[in-house]
């Protein structure tokens, strides 16, 4: 579990539909160009940092005008990413970047950092999807709404951390 001791501000970013299935394999089991666009959009000029898996998922590496940062636990090197075995480290490092931090997947990073993150900023797809990967399910009472937009096919929605009911 990353304990953020520094306490670094940072969001979470997914697109997350009604049963909360996230990933086929390596592969978002939608396509939706819009949601694609709004979270290049969100994460442009930022620091995002994924899983080995996710990163071995994208199809464009490194994402374009965004510091990339992988965690994984071998330390593979990643061509255009900055790599840590330490969750700590990687977002001291992102910290030092003096931009908006964004965590972009996979689960097992979502789960270790949902507790700790001051915004979530999820396109809640309409529907549900085959999967066998899950975004951490999250209490919405826990959560102020501050931004929303629609969509036809989703709805998306910036949540911050509301303190008083931690």
């Amino acid at each position: 579990m990353f304990e953020n001791k520094n306490k670094i501000e940072y969001s979470l970013i997914a697109g997350v539909p009604d049963n909360w299935v996230i990933g086929n394999g390596l592969k978002i089991p939608w396509y939706i160009p819009e949601d694609f666009q709004l979270f290049k959009k969100k994460t442009l000029n930022s620091v995002v940092i994924m899983g080995q898996t996710t990163w071995d998922s994208l199809p464009i590496k490194p994402l374009p005008k965004r510091i990339n940062i992988v965690l994984n636990r071998n330390l593979i090197k990643n061509k255009g990413a900055e790599t840590f075995q330490d969750m700590e480290k990687a977002f001291k490092f992102a910290k030092n970047q003096n931009k908006k931090i964004f965590v972009i997947g996979g689960a097992s990073i979502y789960n270790q950092t949902i507790k700790n993150a001051t915004y979530l900023y999820i396109s809640h797809i309409k529907g549900t999807f085959e999967g066998n990967v899950f975004f951490p399910k999250f209490k919405k009472k826990d959560y102020e709404i501050i931004e929303t937009q629609e969509f036809d096919k989703f709805t998306f929605c910036k949540y911050k951390k509301n303190n008083k009911n931690l």
